[in-house]
C-alpha cells in the first residue's frame, strides 16, 4: 500500500473514531438533559398536587378546631351541638368525642360496645400527649372496620382537659385525590406515605397499607 493510501486510510480511521465518540457524547449530554429535565418536571408537579392536598386537609384542620373552640368556650361541652353538626359530603365520615371521664359521644349516633374506651385510641393519645391539633396514623376504624386517619384536637374547658374532638376521613378518600395525579400522560402516578412507612394512598387500591 502506497504512503498516500496509507494516510488516507489513518485520517479515515480517526476522523471515523472522533465522529463515533462525538455521537456518543452527544447522545450522553442529550440522556442527561432529559432526566434532568424529567427530574425537574416531576419536582414541579409533586410540589403542586403537594400543596392541593396539603390545603385540602388543612381545611379539614379547620373546621375540627373550629368545632372543638365552639363547643369548649361556653365552659361546659354541649352534646346536642355536636350531634346536630351536619357533616357535608367530602368533609367527613364522622365526628365525635372522648372525654377524660371514658364517655364517648358519636355525631351520627354510633354506640360502641362495652370494650371501647377511646382514651386508649391513637387519636385520642396522641392529641392528649402533645396538646395540639394532630393528624392520627392510619388505623382501622371501630364502627366501619375501614381504615382511616383522624384529625384530633384537646377540649379544654376551664383550663382542663375535658376530652378529645376527633373525625374520621377514610383512606379511599386520600385514594381518590392521590388517583387524580397524572405525570406524563399516565406513565408516572402519585401515593402518599406516611412517617412510619404505611401507604396511605396509591392510585391501586391493593397496595394500600
Amino acid at each position: 500500500m502506497k504512503i498516500k493510501q496509507k494516510l488516507i486510510l489513518s485520517f479515515s480511521t480517526i476522523i471515523a473514531a472522533t465522529l463515533v465518540l462525538s455521537a456518543i457524547y452527544s447522545m450522553v449530554l442529550i440522556s442527561k438533559i432529559s432526566i434532568e429535565n424529567i427530574y425537574t418536571t416531576t419536582e414541579k408537579s409533586v410540589e403542586i398536587y403537594g400543596e392541593k392536598l396539603e390545603s385540602w386537609l388543612s381545611e379539614k384542620k379547620a373546621i375540627v378546631e373550629a368545632t372543638a373552640i365552639t363547643l369548649s368556650t361556653q365552659g361546659k361541652i354541649d352534646i346536642n351541638m355536636l350531634k346536630s353538626h351536619k357533616i357535608r359530603p367530602g368533609e367527613f365520615n364522622d365526628l365525635y368525642v372522648g372525654f377524660e371521664d371514658g364517655t364517648f359521644v358519636d355525631g351520627i349516633g354510633w354506640i360502641p360496645d362495652s370494650g371501647f374506651d377511646a382514651r386508649t385510641r391513637g387519636w385520642y393519645t396522641k392529641a392528649k400527649l402533645e396538646n395540639k391539633f394532630v393528624f392520627s396514623s392510619a388505623y382501622v376504624d371501630a364502627d366501619t372496620k375501614e381504615y382511616v386517619i383522624s384529625p384530633a384536637v384537646p377540649l379544654v374547658v376551664n383550663g382542663n382537659l375535658a376530652g378529645v374532638l376527633a373525625a374520621d376521613i377514610k383512606l379511599t378518600t386520600l385514594v381518590k385525590i392521590v388517583g387524580n395525579v397524572d405525570l406524563f400522560g399516565g406513565k408516572g402516578r402519585g401515593m402518599l406515605i406516611d412517617e412510619n412507612g404505611l401507604v396511605l394512598a396509591h392510585y391501586k387500591e391493593e397496595y394500600v397499607s
